[in-house]
């Protein structure tokens, strides 16, 4: 796939489009596993010249309402929130026709996992 959407795995990808400016804005509400889950998504892609391509994205997975706890020392912390944050710079050359060289920064964090109000 294409497009800043498939950068946080895949940092070429943001290679693939030739427009000078791209984004793409994403949101997904529930799921099969998490039913009460959300997942909003942000990414922008910026062309330099014809061969370079940079593209930054935000990411989050919110979970309310989660059945799951956490065990940290021998005691059980109930969790009423999980929450996953990721921050992804990308960066892309075209080395040659159709090849191109990708790196990509991420940040994530998590808060809800551990002890409630800590983030890891």
């Amino acid at each position: 796939m294409d497009g800043i959407d498939n950068a946080f795995y895949n940092p070429e990808s943001i290679g693939l489009t030739n427009a000078k400016i791209t984004t793409h804005l994403n949101y997904a509400n529930g799921g099969q596993v998490y039913p009460n889950s959300h997942y909003p998504f942000l990414g922008i892609t910026y062309r330099i010249n014809d061969r370079l391509n940079l593209g930054i994205s935000g990411f989050k997975w919110v979970d309310r309402n989660t059945v799951w706890t956490t065990d940290i020392a021998g005691e059980s912390f109930s969790v009423d929130k999980n929450e996953q944050s990721v921050v992804s710079l990308a960066a892309v050359y075209e080395v040659i026709g159709d090849l191109y060289v990708g790196a990509s920064g991420v940040y994530l964090y998590g808060e809800g996992e551990g002890i409630p109000g800590h983030i890891t």
